[in-house]
């Protein structure tokens, strides 16, 4: 079939032996109809195929509504009015819509709400090449879900994302490969910000990956910051207020599993190096395993006058502002009492009490009578010097009565008197207990004893149960080295012996000369008042 061409009629035109009708009504309209229709507005063809073009000039071809222009021997595509909506239809293929004018765009219209239309997006053919792009005018909003559930839009200043129902989910199934997060890095270009790594995850792990320097800024002033330097990684509290870190329990440490910081609910608090345990907080305190280092000070909470100083060469112990102990680097030691100097330890092992010069392993000074007091308050002993006459006093509970005194001047020795005229002065009873055990004899030694000559005198004692059996002997040294010779002896029963130590009267001597009479006696050596024996008798040279 030839072309058909349509131009403007100024007269309907029947032409025989055709089933269609050509004609023009005066308002630009081209009808083409079947003579039986009358003027209808339909364009069939009559059973038979049409081929060539038709060609319209200015004019419409015009279909009522359900009418339907089918192209395709399977009407594949279709395009019709239903009296309410219009339709674009295809069942084969792809459906197509291609501008071939370079640079041009498609345009997508629709009402706008105010009686007119607007472009709602076009695909801009500028854009074209290896980036095209669908682009739509500000405000103008990308609509899911059948209650405008989710919504992607821009307004001129900056674009959203808003989600109203359910999960908002973002899901890459590519295996390996990334979902990256890039923003304006201030320098007109773009940086990757973090990434969701599809190569780190194995199934049970994943990772999301933020590169260095990157910085998770938390507050309105980025005020807590969570960042990796490529060399370092740090948490950064930069505003007001603190940094708190809570849970059950807390476990700071190495990658490794090497524990650092252990912190258990309602517990303990541990600190580790190298997985060593050295500290932890107890139920009344602190525990600390090995070594304390302290820098220059330990202060007590809320008293700043009150603290343990550490310097260079010493440490100190100061409460209320006043020093009470300092240790030197040379290993002296200082006690002090109201800030003054109380005990003092040097480098010699010497103690100075009162003194910081102790010229003796223990030196007290003071200028009471009394340096040194042992026992309680009520029962006590008590060593010191008089200041008057520089004697040593050692006194009992009873005060101001002197048991002991040293002279220093004489080096006589006074008990119960303050000013001792020998070597040794008692005031009152003495008691000797000189027996080493139980019914032994005890002796009490006058002379001179040493290594190297031993002359010496005894009294000699035993105390028992039975009164003969005790006895106390006088022992005269014989002129022999370490021997003496019993002269008198007193028993418990007694009886007195002279020259013998079983006396069996009131008076036994034994050993006494005999003489015939006074003048014998005189004649034999004796003095007045020298007792002799003549026979029985006991007589007195006179």
């Amino acid at each position: 079939m030839a072309n058909i061409k349509f131009s403007a009629f100024t007269q309907k035109v029947v032409q025989t032996n055709v089933d269609f009708l050509v004609g023009y009504t005066g308002a630009d309209n081209v009808r083409i109809t079947p003579a039986a229709l009358g003027d209808g507005i339909y364009l069939p063809l009559g059973g038979g195929t049409m081929a060539g073009n038709i060609v319209m000039g200015g004019n419409q071809i015009k279909f009522a509504d359900a009418g339907r222009l089918y192209l395709g021997d399977s009407n594949d595509l279709q395009i019709y009015h239903n009296a309410t909506d219009s339709h674009i239809d295809n069942y084969t293929g792809n459906l197509n819509i291609v501008n071939n004018a370079n640079g041009a765009d498609i345009n997508f219209y629709s009402d706008d709400g105010a009686g007119g239309v607007e472009i709602y997006f076009y695909l801009d053919g500028s854009a074209g090449g290896t980036a095209p792009q669908t682009v739509s005018p500000d405000n103008a909003q990308l609509v899911l879900g059948s209650t405008e559930n989710f919504i992607l839009k821009s307004n001129g200043s900056n674009s959203y994302v808003e989600n109203y129902i359910g999960d908002l989910s973002i899901t890459n199934y590519a295996n390996d490969k990334d979902i990256i997060f890039q923003s304006d890095n201030g320098s007109g270009a773009v940086s990757q910000y973090f990434r969701l790594d599809g190569s780190w995850a194995d199934g049970t792990n994943v990772f999301t990956a933020w590169p260095d320097n990157s910085i998770i800024a938390l507050g309105d002033g980025a005020d807590l910051q969570i960042y990796h330097d490529a060399s370092n990684s740090f948490i950064d509290d930069t505003g007001t207020g603190g940094l708190y870190i809570r849970s059950n329990f807390l476990v700071i440490g190495k990658y490794t599993g090497e524990l650092g910081i252990l912190a258990l609910e309602d517990g303990t608090v541990e600190l580790y190096y190298d997985n060593s345990k050295k500290l932890e907080t107890t139920a009344t305190g602190v525990k600390v395993t090995d070594e304390v280092s302290i820098g220059t000070s330990l202060v007590h909470t809320g008293d700043t006058d009150t603290k343990v100083t550490f310097g260079t060469n010493n440490i100190t112990l100061i409460t209320g502002g006043a020093t009470h102990f300092i240790a030197e680097s040379d290993q002296t030691t200082i006690l002090y009492s109201g800030n003054a100097q109380t005990l003092f330890c040097d480098t010699n092992q010497r103690v100075g009490i009162g003194t910081a010069t102790p010229a003796e392993s223990l030196q007290i000074v003071n200028g009471d009578h009394f340096q040194l007091r042992l026992g309680t308050d009520a029962t006590y002993y008590e060593f010191g010097r008089n200041y008057n006459t520089g004697a040593l006093w050692i006194q009992g509970s009873q005060v101001g009565y002197n048991n002991i005194v040293l002279a220093p001047t004489s080096g006589n020795v006074g008990i119960g008197i303050a000013a001792p005229l020998f070597k040794l002065q008692v005031s009152g009873s003495v008691a000797l207990d000189v027996m080493p055990t139980h019914e032994s004899e005890g002796i009490v030694r006058i002379g001179r004893y040493d290594a190297n000559t031993s002359r010496y005198n005894d009294i000699k004692s035993y105390v028992s149960s039975t009164a003969a059996s005790n006895y106390l002997k006088l022992s005269v040294h014989g002129g022999v080295a370490d021997a003496t010779v019993d002269v008198m002896t007193l028993l418990g029963d007694g009886n007195v012996g002279i020259g013998t130590a079983t006396p069996t009267a009131a008076l036994q001597v034994v050993g006494l000369a005999e003489h015939a009479d006074n003048a014998a006696a005189l004649t034999a050596g004796l003095t007045a008042g020298a007792f002799y024996r003549t026979g029985d008798l006991l007589k007195v040279v006179h």
